[in-house]
């Protein structure tokens, strides 16, 4: 019946009416193979939850609130509740960025020199670092693996102009700990070795573990399908790391507490911040963190976003977490 309908079809349009051969069956489409089903599959449970609107009834007393009293002063005061919402809501980011930031200075960094790692992948690799959680979880071990060290790793998802960029912010102390033991007396103690380089040298041990992490983890990518063998050949022998970064230029010296106190939740940060939006006319206006962000039409650089209501919340739908994972490890 379907085959005679089309048929029809193409005599009421004008066209030649080929009648398909009922006996040689259609190939099937495959839709979940297309770019839109991947899409709308990956980010349903996100959109889910920010159909909940959730972050609509944060901070607002007439949906949730708190009696707080203090027994010293005797007094009391209402405090609404908050959504704990990830990824959305600026006012919990920020705390959850200051609770982050002051837990591993007061209680998890030592007070000894500390070296930011810094590592960026090519735009052609993002997307499974965004969406697949084996190849994100592989990438941070083959990080850590390689500058040999146990860490704190920030696992940032965007850019500074609301776009998805997945980086890893590494802390390491700056140095070795050797465990010396006295048989005399049967004690043990710890000594600290900083490290003492220069500045050619962190520039050659960062190309040297560049060009490691980027072999491993093109060994990784084509093990679990997402890249061809000839393109990862072909990537590895791309100029310039063909997009693989890694940086170590900042270290916080184990005096400077301050230092390490702002290095902290800069790592730790929100994926954007409510100061930085603002309205003009019908659209939404965002002021990027640095000076260039996104290229226009002309090839030229724009400090500013320029977006729709709805595209403001598809793009801060795209940078939320998947559920039920750290941000740092």
């Amino acid at each position: 019946m379907g085959i005679w309908c089309c048929w029809l079809e193409c005599i009421e349009e004008g066209a030649d009416p080929v009648l398909p051969n009922p006996l040689k069956p259609t190939p099937p489409r495959h839709p979940e193979r297309t770019l839109l089903s991947r899409t709308a599959a990956t980010h349903f449970e996100t959109w889910l939850d920010l159909s909940k609107r959730k972050y609509l009834k944060c901070g607002v007393f007439a949906h949730s609130v708190a009696r707080v009293r203090c027994d010293d002063v005797g007094d009391d005061f209402l405090a609404a509740i908050s959504c704990k919402g990830h990824g959305v809501c600026t006012s919990c980011n920020t705390r959850r960025m200051a609770e982050a930031s002051a837990h591993l200075c007061d209680r998890v960094l030592p007070r000894l020199p500390v070296r930011q790692w810094v590592l960026s992948v090519p735009k052609r690799v993002r997307y499974y670092l965004q969406h697949d959680k084996g190849v994100l979880n592989a990438a941070r071990r083959l990080f850590l693996r390689v500058v040999h060290q146990g860490a704190v790793a920030f696992i940032n998802r965007f850019g500074s102009s609301l776009n998805t960029h997945v980086q890893f912010h590494v802390h390491l102390v700056d140095g070795v700990a050797e465990a010396l033991s006295d048989a005399e007396s049967n004690t043990e103690s710890i000594t600290f070795h900083p490290v003492q380089i220069d500045e050619a040298a962190i520039a050659q041990m960062q190309a040297q573990i560049q060009a490691n992490i980027r072999k491993r983890l093109l060994r990784a990518f084509v093990a679990r399908g997402h890249l061809e063998s000839h393109d990862a050949k072909d990537m590895a022998a791309y100029a310039h790391g063909g997009g693989f970064s890694v940086d170590a230029g900042v270290r916080i010296e184990a005096t400077d507490r301050a230092g390490l106190e702002h290095l902290a939740p800069h790592c730790a940060r929100p994926p954007f911040f409510m100061d930085r939006l603002k309205q003009r006319g019908a659209d939404l206006v965002y002021r990027c963190g640095k000076g260039h962000t996104e290229p226009l039409q002309s090839d030229k650089y724009s400090e500013e976003l320029v977006l729709t209501p709805l595209e403001l919340i598809n793009r801060i739908a795209q940078l939320m977490p998947p559920p039920s994972t750290h941000r740092h490890r």
